[in-house]
């Protein structure tokens, strides 16, 4: 399968986590390329947490099968609003992500962290290129 922005699910711990509990996360993957920041696999993966070991058999390459989990960097940083500030570390990569791949700008931001001139809306998304 040929992976487009259309069939990748950008995915946080929580997120992750209740999907599993509910025995609906194998569907998501049968489905979707589930892409999620490292922060966010590092947390699902913690010993203890539920469905760790399951998560972290499907972030691994095998010889029968590539990884089921894109473990992807936010490539740009970009301050988010004040709005965003209670978010978690995750959270925040996982929307980051996103924004990266799908070429769009956040809170008065471009893609390399430049200000936008001030007639740009705030906590909007911009289309760049």
């Amino acid at each position: 399968m040929t992976y487009t922005l259309s069939n990748k699910v950008f995915i946080d711990a929580s997120s992750a986590i209740l999907l599993y509990k509910t025995g609906l996360f194998a569907s998501l993957v049968d489905t979707w390329q589930v892409v999620m920041a490292p922060s966010v696999f590092k947390e699902i993966t913690k010993t203890g947490y539920p469905g760790a070991a399951y998560f972290k058999s499907l972030g691994e390459k095998t010889h029968d099968r590539s990884a089921q989990i894109l473990i992807q960097e936010p490539t740009a940083a970009q301050p988010l609003e004040k709005k965003c500030i209670s978010m978690g570390k995750g959270e925040k990569e996982t929307i980051q992500i996103f924004c990266n791949l799908a070429g769009f700008c956040l809170s008065g931001f471009d893609l390399s962290g430049q200000k936008l001139k001030d007639s740009e809306p705030r906590m909007a998304f911009k289309k760049t290129g």
